[in-house]
C-alpha cells in the first residue's frame, strides 16, 4: 500500500471525531487524489493499479473509486447535517 495514502486515511480517522467536517472534506480530497493517480497509471502503456495485490482494470478501478467516492460524499453529508 502506498505510505501517503495510508497516512491520509489515519489523519483522517483521527480527525473524524472532532473535526467531522474537517475529516469529510480531507476524505473527499484523497479519493479525489486517488482517482487522478490512479488515472495517471493507466495512462501509461501495459501499467494497472492493484488493488490488495490484486491488478484492475481501468473500468474496475473507475467502479471502486465510484463506491469510494460516494461513500466520501456521504460522510461529507452527515458531517454537515449534525
Amino acid at each position: 500500500m502506498n505510505w501517503v495514502i495510508l497516512a491520509g486515511l489515519l489523519l483522517t480517522g483521527l480527525v473524524q471525531r472532532s473535526r467531522p467536517r474537517l475529516a469529510g472534506w480531507l476524505g473527499l480530497v484523497l479519493t479525489i487524489a486517488i482517482l487522478a493517480w490512479g488515472l495517471s497509471i493507466y495512462g501509461q502503456a501495459g501499467s494497472a493499479v492493484s488493488f490488495f495485490g490484486i491488478p484492475l482494470s481501468r473500468l474496475a478501478f473507475m467502479a471502486v473509486m465510484g463506491l469510494f467516492m460516494g461513500l466520501a460524499l456521504a460522510q461529507l453529508g452527515r458531517a454537515y447535517r449534525r
